[in-house]
């Protein structure tokens, strides 16, 4: 005859206990690796999108004799960028917007700028 409690079949508190805390444990190891990745895949974006807009330039340089846009250039398609409105500006569009055919992207979209001013 055995004594005793048996608990064959379940798993008892203090063990459910040890696997959470071990759970925890882990997990708190691996939070800062997982921020650090989202820090550098957002730095990578980055230069990419940065790169775009280097590449884009270079073309539109190469198609205008050596010339790089004016900031506000003279009046032509804006694609969907903004344009120069009120005073001196009327009508005339942003640099970006020269490059649209060369890079099909309004240049002021909010991927361009995330994380810059943080």
């Amino acid at each position: 005859m055995k004594q005793g409690h048996s608990n064959a079949g379940g798993v008892q508190l203090v063990e459910l206990l040890v696997v959470v805390a071990i759970i925890g444990i882990l997990a708190a190891l691996l939070f800062p690796a997982l921020s650090s990745a989202k820090r550098y895949a957002q730095s990578i974006a980055c230069r990419n999108r940065l790169r775009q807009m280097g590449l884009a330039l270079n073309l539109y340089a190469q198609d205008n004799k050596g010339t790089y846009p004016y900031y506000l250039g003279p009046k032509g398609d804006s694609y969907g960028d903004a344009t120069g409105s009120g005073g001196r500006a009327l009508g005339m569009v942003y640099w970006s917007s020269k490059l649209f055919p060369y890079y099909r992207i309004n240049w002021t979209n909010r991927a361009f700028t995330v994380g810059v001013y943080r």
